[in-house]
């Protein structure tokens, strides 16, 4: 089975990101794993945390993550 790098998260809560990605994609029933999580924990910030896809789902789970983290929906009625 081959797998694609789908995201890499950094910054201080990068281990969190890819947690929650990986959660938002297995609500879709696309599978995914976070290598290295450890290191990510040990230092945090310093680290890239990778979230992989398999390469059949990767269109899916690109466009699924882009929709959820790069354009959310705005949280609650909007004032017109």
């Amino acid at each position: 089975m081959n797998f694609f790098r789908e995201r890499a998260f950094s910054g201080a809560t990068a281990s969190l990101d890819a947690q929650v990605a990986k959660g938002i994609l297995r609500e879709r029933g696309i599978p995914s794993v976070v290598p290295n999580k450890f290191g990510a924990d040990v230092l945090p910030g310093v680290d890239v945390v990778q979230l992989l896809v398999r390469e059949e789902d990767a269109d899916e789970a690109a466009q699924i993550l882009e929709d959820f983290l790069d354009h959310p929906a705005p949280a609650g009625p909007q004032a017109v």
